[in-house]
């Protein structure tokens, strides 16, 4: 497993590709940050991220390297020149500006500002423990920069919401009507039919009440049993036909 992201100590890179032509992701605007933005607290860190395992770590190793992309600035400079009303996605790797844990509220006010008049979208693993990070991120989502907290149980879930500060994604492998607060549950559209996200742009709406969920897929067989061991849930590993990737299932094996 390519371990760059862990070893980067460096200054905040900022990556941004036009059109990502990536099958989920449709012909949406992508971008991707250094690692160095990546909480320790994202239980995929260092086991099994798909920015590590995946051909996505081809590109991210030469931002991580620092044979591509921009300083923040500057990369906040190509969101403003994105046209008027355009949909794009932050962070197909990384996270939200700052270094690990901490949000760096600067940086993401410039990030806010730059993206007025589009529609960005992003989500994040940070646990945002002090009150003007929270704050930034409620700003940002009130002003056209939608920002989900990542959850990684239902319980979590419900936790993140409690916060009223943005909406949630949930990553869980078993399938979900409601969180055990009674909040709904909805299948990626991606995953329930296929829909790309450049045509569903779901996650884009930062005033919707509901959970999105997210089956984690194309995991490998650590990968899965990782993921087995910490949802105490029992999974099976499935190859599939490429051999570049895998698919699990939940179930007996």
């Amino acid at each position: 497993m390519p371990r760059y992201a862990l070893a980067y100590d460096g200054p905040t890179r900022a990556a941004f590709v036009a059109h990502s032509g990536n099958r989920k992701l449709g012909d949406l605007p992508v971008t991707m940050t250094t690692g160095d933005t990546c909480p320790r607290a994202c239980p995929w860190f260092g086991c099994g991220c798909y920015a590590e395992c995946t051909y996505v770590a081809l590109h991210w190793g030469r931002l991580q390297k620092g044979l591509r992309g921009l300083r923040w600035k500057a990369f906040c400079q190509e969101v403003a020149n994105l046209p008027a009303g355009t949909a794009w996605r932050h962070n197909d790797a990384g996270d939200l500006p700052g270094k690990g844990e901490r949000l760096n509220v600067g940086k993401l006010y410039r990030l806010i500002e730059s993206n007025r008049g589009r529609r960005g979208f992003s989500y994040t693993h940070k646990q945002l423990l002090r009150r003007k990070e929270r704050d930034a991120v409620r700003f940002a989502n009130e002003n056209g920069f939608t920002i989900n907290l990542s959850a990684d149980s239902p319980d979590e879930a419900d936790a993140l919401l409690s916060l009223g500060i943005a909406p949630v994604v949930l990553t869980w492998p078993v399938l979900l009507p409601r969180t055990p607060n009674g909040a709904a549950v909805r299948l990626c559209r991606h995953q329930e039919s296929g829909v790309t996200c450049d045509k569903c742009l779901s996650c884009i709406h930062a005033e919707r009440t509901h959970v999105i969920q997210i089956l984690p897929h194309s995991l490998r067989g650590r990968q899965v049993a990782q993921l087995s061991k910490r949802t105490g849930i029992e999974l099976r590993y499935a190859p599939n036909g490429d051999g570049r990737l895998s698919r699990w299932e939940a179930g007996a094996p």
